[in-house]
């Protein structure tokens, strides 16, 4: 994983929230402790706090397991902030139900922005993580970096409802700093980092590695590529992060759906068939968002219950197999070696091994998991206050590099150099002189020299007055990565737009945008 660092930094605590559809986890850890294991805030003795919030008449509103013991919780929070709420390949909106049931349960005054509640939620999780620190005398003065964790797939209107939560709850107060970092890049470089899973010991240069977290509601999928393994670990973004809407709630309702069958034919099952799944999902049906058939609290044979996990999880490796051809056509090579498989459901022994056996038909592709189970479930809150701290994110990186050719082949100007990193948006402005003609060859090389024109760019000079023969203009380039669908891969594009004149003055000469084709 690439660093991002410009100047050393002054100590400080990073704190990386996952804040999950059915659970939170805290974690945190002084800046200059980074080879060590982040700390965990535990409430009730337990470091996975649900994702629950009550609001009990006499005191204020509490969260967690409290919450849980009354009937009025309200729980999805983080689905409450998004509107991507339809379960894929599926005609029931089961999360749609869901946070239309929790915004129902609302006090009358945050019904219009629901928003709030999340904002009770982080902010009373912000107490108790204050009380915590109390046990850490030389940590709790320290400035602090807040990093939550998103989905991929997030709107901007839902990172800014998220971010308008967060400061409502008061994590950018004394300075602090809040950011955002998705669920798969957060384990990605947690993956990376010698004090986390050392991704070092299990991927090899070269490899391109997919990162699958599965969680209650989404499925959160990155796939990169490893440029190095020592002395330090370095790899690349390849593939569009993407977020379905498919977890361990699916397979709670193909519980629901399989038992309702029972009941309509055989008269046994699901007691008051009546109640929608919702309800029932929402009261623990039959354990809430969990992973694990019971089959001491289900009427159903071990039969059934393997075919219910085999749709899941086929559903699931359909997810992973899409993101591996969208690397591989996007690279131009198959590279995909590693599938780093965590999330609450993987805790599950029957779900991981399941996950073992469908892929291993794929010969090409080793599946890795933490060794604790634990830990898979920790996984994106580590990441996440690493990337605090290093301000480290998943980037993409120029496989070739492009130049522009100007005034006959006799000034030739590198735009972006091979192996330089990139994120939506990474632009160079350049101020060149033309002569009348107005034309810039654009070249790409896979090495320094080896020249191979991709593109010509033709100025229109004819809105610049005057009797000139050769006339300065900027030439703005810049690097885009456009997502047009999850199911599709991710466009490089290198866009150069050319400018006469400053200022109010300021002209569009000539716009052109061009396809950056794959790695070999």
């Amino acid at each position: 994983m690439e660093s991002r660092n410009i100047t050393k930094r002054a100590t400080c605590l990073s704190v990386g929230i996952d804040f999950g559809a059915s659970k939170t986890v805290l974690s945190f850890l002084r800046s200059s402790d980074d080879n060590i294991r982040p700390h965990l805030l535990s409430l009730r003795g337990d470091t996975i706090i649900p994702t629950v919030v009550a609001y009990p008449s006499k005191e204020p509103c509490v969260i967690g397991k409290k919450a849980l013991q009354y009937p009025k919780r309200i729980s999805w929070l983080k689905h409450i902030l998004y509107e991507s709420s339809i379960l894929d390949n599926s005609n029931k909106t089961l999360v749609q139900d869901l946070v239309k049931l929790a915004i129902d349960r609302l006090p009358r005054e945050k019904q219009d922005n629901p928003y709030l509640v999340v904002a009770d939620f982080l902010g009373t999780l912000l107490q108790h993580f204050q009380t915590f620190l109390e046990g850490y005398p030389d940590l709790k003065t320290l400035p602090r970096v807040y990093t939550f964790t998103i989905p991929a797939t997030w709107s901007e209107h839902a990172r800014s409802m998220m971010l308008n939560a967060a400061q409502q709850a008061g994590y950018g107060r004394q300075k602090a700093t809040i950011r955002f970092t998705t669920e798969a890049d957060a384990v990605a470089v947690y993956a990376a980092n010698k004090s986390g899973l050392n991704m070092g010991q299990f991927s090899q240069v070269n490899d391109g590695v997919i990162i699958c977290d599965c969680g209650a509601s989404t499925i959160d999928l990155t796939a990169f590529y490893v440029d190095q393994t020592s002395p330090s670990f370095e790899c690349q973004m390849l593939a569009a992060s993407n977020s379905r809407i498919c977890g361990a709630l699916e397979l709670q309702y193909l519980v629901y759906d399989r038992l309702s069958q029972f009941r309509s034919t055989k008269g046994i099952g699901i007691p008051n068939p009546g109640v929608p799944f919702a309800r029932r999902a929402d009261f623990n049906f039959p354990a809430g968002s969990t992973s694990n058939i019971d089959l001491n609290v289900l009427s159903i044979d071990s039969t059934v219950k393997d075919e219910l996990y085999d749709t899941l999880i086929r559903r699931i490796v359909c997810y992973i197999r899409n993101q591996i051809d969208c690397a591989s056509l996007c690279v131009g090579r198959d590279k995909i070696r590693r599938l780093l498989l965590v999330g609450g459901m993987t805790v599950s022994d029957e779900i991981s091994t399941k996950f073992r056996s469908i892929l291993g038909s794929d010969s090409k592709i080793t599946v890795y998991q933490p060794p604790e189970p634990i830990d898979r479930v920790h996984a994106v809150s580590f990441g996440a206050t690493l990337c605090g701290i290093r301000q480290t994110r998943l980037s993409f990186k120029f496989w070739k590099h492009y130049y522009m050719v100007c005034s006959n082949w006799e000034e030739l100007l590198e735009m972006f150099p091979k192996g330089h990193s990139f994120d939506d948006g990474t632009c160079r402005d350049w101020r060149i002189t033309l002569p009348r003609s107005g034309e810039i060859e654009i070249v790409e090389s896979a090495e320094p020299l080896s020249l191979k024109h991709v593109g010509k760019i033709t100025c229109d000079f004819t809105r610049v007055s005057g009797n000139w023969q050769l006339v300065t203009v900027l030439v703005n380039c810049r690097a885009t990565v456009r997502f047009e669908d999850q199911d599709f891969p991710c466009e490089r594009m290198l866009h150069l737009a050319v400018y006469h004149g400053e200022g109010l003055n300021k002209r569009l000469v000539a716009h052109k945008r061009l396809l950056m084709q794959g790695m070999f």
